[in-house]
């Protein structure tokens, strides 16, 4: 059993801290964990930049933690991160084993052709490698070859971003942060690898904000956000029955997709002290309206690099944008047309799919402190 790690999940409306450690089995043991609502961020900025210190000191006290660990490890989300890929190659000149230093030196050299003023490498991971220009591996590691060549994927972090949360660990009293971008854990924890090796998608719906990635390997080859979300579902939702915000929300728990409402269907809900009842057939049209905005951000995501993107390629669904309407999942996969499958972390008291990202996190910084080298290349 490994020490506790501390992970911050930075979500669009909520955020979370949350200490544990692998257990015997190899999954995460969590320690303690808190979770507190705040303003979120809305197209790459923080809506309450100067509330955010003590957002995330009121979650980290919630927590009680009774030892903290030196570093803290931060979920950078999409919308402060960016992707590059980059292809680098070795020649040896004779058949050589293929070592770890050997791959350490492919991500470092691939690393010196990609810079963006204002941004970080945050973590490399690779596409695949190709051994004398005929086989395709996603591990290398132990093969032998005379040629080696990498297709890297490389994410980059914003360096206000990174410069923000640096001073808010001192604040808490970490020694340092480190940070893991969000949608790669997402994608290499909930993402089959088989799915993985012909690529396939990862679909995160939250709160304020949406992001799709195309996995490959191990690694991002593409990602987008959007801000949409179920904060936009329900304040469309609000305005179109003209009924406050927090009211529509409640309406949610008795939405059923999955059969076309008749003309006399009604949602009946609890609220203002008093039983009020909806057209289930409006209350229905319109969240498949939303539902179908976010199927279109997808198609339109798929359809900017033609020929990138199978038609068979599977998308995996995480986050809790949809995931409390009956019929949501199915809703989004006939309009997208291809096959969807919903993920969530499997384990006691937080197996739901808005907490993918904090176990995706915390499983990554469990593998990084049992393992420095992992921080090198994430392949």
């Amino acid at each position: 059993m490994g020490k506790d790690v501390a992970i911050l999940d930075i979500g669009s409306c909520k955020l979370i801290f949350a200490t544990g450690h692998k257990n015997s089995i190899g999954s995460c043991a969590i320690t303690s964990f808190s979770w507190v609502p705040y303003d979120g961020y809305y197209d790459g900025e923080f809506i309450n930049l100067d509330g955010l210190l003590d957002d995330v000191k009121k979650v980290y006290g919630q927590a009680n933690v009774k030892k903290i660990p030196k570093c803290l490890y931060v979920g950078v989300p999409a919308e402060f991160s960016r992707v590059e890929t980059k292809s680098y190659a070795l020649n040896f000149g004779r058949e050589k084993l293929i070592s770890s230093s050997i791959i350490d030196e492919l991500h470092a050299k691939g690393d010196q052709y990609s810079r963006f003023d204002g941004w970080q490498v945050c973590s490399s991971s690779s596409i695949d490698y190709i051994l004398d220009d005929e086989r395709t591996v996603i591990n290398p590691y132990g093969e032998r070859a005379r040629t080696i060549k990498a297709t890297i994927s490389y994410i980059y972090v914003n360096n206000m971003f990174v410069e923000m949360f640096d001073v808010i660990a001192r604040e808490l009293g970490f020694e340092e942060a480190k940070y893991i971008s969000s949608p790669w854990a997402v994608g290499t924890r909930f993402v089959d690898e088989d799915a993985r090796y012909y690529g396939a998608l990862s679909l995160d719906i939250g709160f304020g904000s949406t992001s799709i990635c195309y996995m490959k390997g191990n690694g991002i080859l593409k990602m987008a956000t959007a801000p949409i979300g179920k904060g936009s579902m329900y304040g469309k939702l609000a305005q179109q029955l003209d009924v406050s915000f927090e009211e529509a929300l409640s309406i949610e728990k008795s939405i059923n997709l999955d059969f076309e409402a008749l003309d006399g269907a009604l949602y009946t809900i609890f609220a203002d002290k008093q039983v009020k009842t909806y057209r289930a057939k409006d209350v229905n049209n319109a969240i498949s309206a939303r539902i179908n905005e976010i199927a279109d951000f997808v198609n339109a995501f798929v359809l900017e690099e033609e020929g990138m993107i199978s038609d068979t390629a599977v998308l995996y669904l995480t986050g809790g944008g949809i995931a409390g309407i009956k019929g949501g999942l199915i809703t989004l996969e006939k309009h997208l047309k291809r096959k969807v499958r919903g993920r969530a972390p499997g384990i006691s008291n937080y197996d739901k799919p808005y907490f993918a990202s904090m176990y995706a996190i915390l499983d990554v910084a469990c593998d990084i402190y049992d393992s420095q080298n992992i921080w090198k290349k994430l392949f």
